[in-house]
């Protein structure tokens, strides 16, 4: 099987699924940051993401959240299933 270009997913069956890109640049982000530290994203059949951390634990969240507080709480539940973000420093002028 090969994996999506990065930024992508694929939706349905992994066999026989379809890459779609995702439209939200944050969600893009945390997903190929969570890829990296083991987690495995899929696309449901709705519109949602499912979530499984490398210790089995899941969580389901929106793939089109619209509201800025929306991403910070999925970052949260993320980080409560072991997520880690490494923040860049920003150097300042």
């Amino acid at each position: 099987m090969v994996s999506p270009p990065e930024g992508m997913l694929t939706y349905g069956n992994k066999k026989g699924g379809r890459n779609v890109r995702l439209p939200n640049k944050d969600i893009s982000q945390l997903v190929v940051k969570a890829e990296k530290q083991g987690w495995e994203i899929t696309v449901t059949n709705g519109t949602h993401l499912k979530w499984v951390s490398p210790l089995g634990e899941i969580m389901y969240s929106s793939m089109t959240p619209r509201h800025p507080v929306t991403i910070k709480k999925i970052k949260k539940d993320l980080r409560l299933r072991g997520f880690i973000e490494i923040k860049q420093n920003r150097k300042r002028k």
